[in-house]
């Protein structure tokens, strides 16, 4: 269903602030019952960036001499360069060169010029072209330039969010930009796997609260964090989603501080992957929304979960022909299961003093080195079994050529229950999966070794 709903939007002219975006804002609210449209009217300055004016393109045409289209905004909304003024001249192609934006290394594709959209107090007029397009223009020719157009700036501007209520106010939220006009992967399927999410969420009890919120970039952001104060508050962490339906790989970029719960959780998940090869720094590949959320006064860090790389990124090419509902799908799981880590982590202190004799015939907690020391390090036991019981097939294969890891699980257990540390440290100081960690610790709590301290 929520496929259906990305076609749909994905050609609206989703800028900042249009008729276009409206409808798109009106269409996703509809879709997600219980989701809430929010609309920012003031004040008309944040750290000097403007109130996004409402853009009324109406028309938007390049011709030449003989009058033959070149490029319409009616057939690419990339064409015309967003939040471009009224125009209606005749130039020469030196002049028409210089508001022209093409990629030569791109030849096929039409580039979103978004320059204008963080810079309303003085627009460009231009045209984006596709490089084989440009390549055939007459440099003798002349050239009509015909954009109708017009500026409202106390119309304000619209974004949304979607709340899953938990047990406790504390909230994480999941973050996705929903302009960028005929784009799909930079933006809109990074919206909808965060608004399905909560979407799914809203079927069981949680613990803590989860807010989908879908920003206008940068600007969007700022406003929605300085209005609603008391809000922000609750919330404690973020995830920026992205790039979600291509063929490419999910890579994930820290948060500016590093260190953070949702930081540790992602690279935990990651363990089965090469480390230089799917966690990067914070803005190593790109920069988006969780810049703000991040930023001096807001300090919620928020990482951001990707795929990379993007040939097609800002251009037209980002297409519904290259996203993959399926890909889609791979990041709403993997959002439910930080999620679920997020849920289950959880602080746990000893029943004892020293050091428990988990080789007892009344513990059988053991996790014998020597057997895990041998060739092809197979361990066949009822407890690997359970611990390793609710792994994805990429964990266990870990855990398999990894088996000497657990006798430091067992150690790290039973010396780290002291209260002070969670399921979480234990699991990024045995450098295992969560969930094999999780077991352990149940099978040492069924065995009145340990309590879970927050348990409601």
């Amino acid at each position: 269903m929520y496929f259906d709903l990305i076609k749909k939007l994905a050609n609206i002219d989703r800028n900042h602030n249009s008729r276009e975006t409206w409808k798109a804002f009106n269409l996703l609210n509809k879709f997600y019952k219980g989701s809430k449209l929010l609309k920012f009217t003031k004040p008309k300055q944040i750290n000097k960036w403007e109130m996004i004016p409402f853009w009324d393109c109406k028309k938007a045409e390049l011709r030449n001499s003989k009058n033959e289209l070149i490029v319409s905004k009616k057939k690419n909304n990339l064409s015309v360069y967003s939040f471009a003024p009224k125009i209606n001249k005749e130039v020469d192609f030196k002049t028409l060169k210089k508001h022209i934006l093409t990629d030569s290394k791109r030849p096929s594709a039409t580039i979103f010029h978004f320059r204008n959209q963080y810079r309303h107090w003085n627009p460009e007029w231009g045209f984006s072209l596709p490089y084989n397009l440009f390549k055939k223009l007459d440099k003798k020719e002349t050239y009509k330039i015909n954009i109708e157009s017009n500026f409202k700036k106390n119309k304000g501007f619209l974004q949304s969010e979607y709340l899953k209520k938990g047990r406790k106010k504390e909230t994480y939220i999941l973050i996705g930009h929903f302009d960028h006009p005929n784009q799909v992967n930079d933006g809109l399927a990074g919206v909808i796997a965060a608004y399905e999410t909560i979407k799914r969420l809203k079927k069981i009890k949680t613990k803590y609260s989860y807010l989908a919120f879908a920003s206008i970039e940068m600007i969007g952001s700022m406003y929605y964090l300085n209005k609603l104060k008391k809000k922000i508050k609750k919330i404690k962490e973020g995830l920026f989603l992205t790039f979600c339906g291509i063929n490419s790989n999910i890579v994930y970029q820290k948060s500016f501080f590093e260190n953070s719960l949702v930081d540790k959780i992602v690279e935990n998940c990651f363990l089965p992957k090469k480390k230089n090869k799917s966690l990067y720094k914070h803005r190593q590949l790109i920069g988006n929304d969780e810049n703000i959320f991040d930023s001096v006064g807001f300090n919620i860090p928020t990482g951001t979960l990707l795929r990379w790389p993007f040939k097609e990124y800002h251009t037209d090419l980002d297409n519904i022909k290259i996203t993959k509902k399926e890909k889609i799908e791979e990041m709403i799981s993997l959002n439910l299961k930080i999620i679920n880590i997020i849920e289950k982590n959880n602080k746990y202190k000893a029943l004892y003093k020293g050091v428990p004799c988990l080789s007892s015939n009344k513990i059988k907690l053991y996790l014998d080195p020597t057997k895990m020391s041998k060739k092809k390090n197979k361990v066949d036991s009822k407890l690997i079994k359970i611990i390793t019981s609710n792994l994805t097939l990429d964990e266990k294969k870990y855990v398999s050529k990894n088996h000497s890891l657990l006798y430091g699980l067992m150690n790290n257990s039973v010396r780290m229950a002291d209260g002070n540390f969670s399921v979480l440290d234990v699991a990024r100081k045995s450098k295992l999966p969560f969930f094999l960690v999780l077991n352990y610790l149940n099978e040492l709590k069924k065995k009145n070794l340990v309590r879970f301290l927050d348990e409601n």
